[in-house]
């Protein structure tokens, strides 16, 4: 889209380069929280515990409050972060990989916009000098009508993408397919259906400073201002480090 940027690699790059920051034994993949005590660290699944002086919370705030906390949030707390909505966690993306970028060759741009569906929005989503080539769009079918039906939803994006950008869009390398309405990191019942406009974001009083401030929000949802963006992530984050390194003077 004209004036944003894109990582080379995707978003995966900036995580693995940050993870190759790290002692690999400090790193716990896959690893769902069960539980946060004030005073006996972190539970993952499976018994593994965690020690840590602050615990800093990166998942949505609907997710956040589905945890078990000790001291237990009251029912305030636990209600200012369920009316948080998780940005698009209701949406689910399609992509279609192809050995070229043969829609440049027609001079065409990639991007579309369309109510004929599936694919409300789509772009190009190819490489550096594009490689690899790719299409991808956002389904505008709500959530609730696309359980169930992935192969006749991946179809019906062939076809349209056809339509859009000629007969070699039938013919990809592969598909994929993302909805992260049906993934419990990411979504609750509540975000199944979107809010009509974009969220006035930032992080409610009644959850800053949490146990003497050692417990932290620093999802998208939590900043001021571009709440539920990249850029919002990174506002918060940063936020979150100042805070922690006012507190930790070794850090």
């Amino acid at each position: 889209m004209a004036g944003s940027f894109r990582i080379a690699g995707g978003m995966e790059a900036i995580v693995d380069a940050l993870a190759a920051t790290l002692p690999a034994d400090r790193l716990h993949l896959s690893a769902r929280v069960e539980s946060i005590s004030r005073t006996g660290g972190v539970v993952l699944a499976r018994g593994v515990s965690c020690q840590a002086d602050h615990v800093v919370l990166a998942v949505p705030p609907r997710i956040a409050a589905g945890l078990t906390y000790d001291p237990r949030l009251d029912l305030d707390m636990r209600t200012a972060l369920t009316a948080i909505p998780t940005w698009m966690a209701g949406q689910a993306k399609f992509v279609a990989t192809y050995d070229r970028p043969f829609w440049r060759d027609l001079h065409l741009s990639g991007d579309a916009m369309s109510h004929c569906g599936p694919l409300m929005e789509i772009h190009d989503a190819s490489g550096p000098d594009g490689t690899p080539a790719a299409l991808f769009g956002f389904l505008g079918t709500p959530a609730p009508h696309r359980a169930g039906r992935a192969g006749e939803i991946e179809q019906a994006a062939l076809d349209q993408l056809a339509r859009l950008f000629g007969p070699a869009a039938r013919t990809p390398i592969r598909t994929a397919l993302q909805d992260w309405a049906f993934q419990p990191e990411t979504a609750t019942e509540d975000d199944l259906t979107p809010p009509s406009t974009h969220p006035d974001y930032g992080l409610p009083p009644r959850l800053s400073g949490l146990w003497e401030g050692r417990l932290h929000f620093a999802a998208t949802e939590v900043a001021p201002e571009m709440g539920g963006y990249l850029e919002g992530a990174l506002a918060a984050a940063e936020a979150v480090s100042a805070r922690l390194q006012a507190a930790i003077p070794t850090l």
